[in-house]
């Protein structure tokens, strides 16, 4: 296989002075990425940009694999309307080889069919990178440590699975109930974004959820976008500009179901820069997060804590 990179000299083309070491940080976040959510075994990648990714971005991902002996395709698809719409055909063939598919296009496509035959069949190692910027990859979330974020992603996640009744408070205004069902939660612990998602109890989703950060078709929010639910259905979304758009982007590409809750997800990173977070980092703002246990009197509360900034990763083979 010829490398884009050795593993001795994997920087071939130097910063600018304006920029300067930022391009060997971000090689070396992405050699972290990969050396936690690889296995080892992946002989071949398929990283999918769109016209909009930085060119620095795909280029450091194809090299990085390389001096991993993973051989690396790079396609570049038209920027998609909306989350995961079919890939062209091209792409969709593609990812019924690859050992690994890393997105770092704007939006997922994850819940495509293309993908998710790939990630069903053959247990395709999936990596979403998407909606990523240049700074993404030199600050903020990738400062988290992966080891003690995969600990708190699992222990978040088991805190999860016993409760019955969740309630979400944050000073910008949040106040939202919801009922759950442990057989829906589950870690993902992939760095560096780290989430506890889950699925609440059809209908049961009650009150207002403030979208201050950033919102997946929209981007960073600069005025919040303001959510009324009631039994689990988003009656009313208001806000300015930003709330525009998500409006007009559901009536675009939406349909009957667009406006129902049908996941509630901690974002587990204790490290993102809200100037360079996107939408696989940018959830978990250290908002007051609250799960009620079962049994459990209503003035006993359970307190979620992000873990400590800046640990240091222990010894040993942590890829998961």
């Amino acid at each position: 296989m010829v490398r884009y990179w050795s593993p001795d000299d994997r920087v071939r083309y130097a910063d600018t002075a304006e920029k300067h070491g930022r391009l060997q940080a971000m090689i070396g976040n992405v050699h972290t990425i990969f050396d936690w959510r690889l296995d080892g075994d992946e002989e071949t990648a398929l990283v999918v940009a769109d016209t909009e990714t930085s060119p620095q971005i795909h280029q450091t991902m194809a090299g990085v694999l390389s001096t991993l002996d993973v051989d690396p395709t790079v396609s570049i698809i038209p920027q998609q309307d909306a989350p995961n719409m079919e890939p062209p055909a091209a792409v969709a063939d593609a990812a019924t080889t690859a050992d690994v598919i890393v997105n770092v296009g704007r939006y997922a496509l994850l819940h495509s069919d293309a993908m998710q035959s790939a990630i069903k069949e053959r247990d395709v190692c999936y990596l979403y990178l998407a909606d990523t910027t240049e700074d993404y990859f030199t600050r903020g979330a990738v400062d988290a440590d992966p080891a003690e974020l995969d600990a708190f992603t699992r222990r978040i996640s088991e805190r999860h699975q016993q409760a019955d009744r969740i309630e979400v408070t944050t000073p910008q205004g949040t106040d939202v109930e919801m009922r759950v069902d442990s057989s829906r939660d589950f870690p993902l612990t992939g760095y560096p974004a780290g989430e506890a998602p889950g699925c609440p109890i059809e209908e049961s989703v009650n009150g207002t959820i403030v979208i201050d950060s950033y919102m997946m078709g929209v981007g960073l929010v600069d005025d919040p976008i303001v959510w009324e639910v009631d039994d689990g259905w988003i009656e009313e979304i208001r806000g300015g500009r930003e709330a525009d758009v998500l409006r007009r982007v559901i009536d675009e590409y939406g349909d009957e179901n667009s406006r129902w809750i049908a996941e509630f997800s901690m974002m587990t990173n204790p490290t993102p820069d809200r100037t360079v977070s996107t939408s696989s980092t940018c959830r978990w703002a250290g908002d007051t997060l609250r799960a009620r246990q079962r049994h459990v009197p209503r003035r006993e509360v359970q307190q979620f804590h992000p873990p400590r900034r800046g640990a240091t990763r222990p010894d040993g083979d942590h890829r998961r």
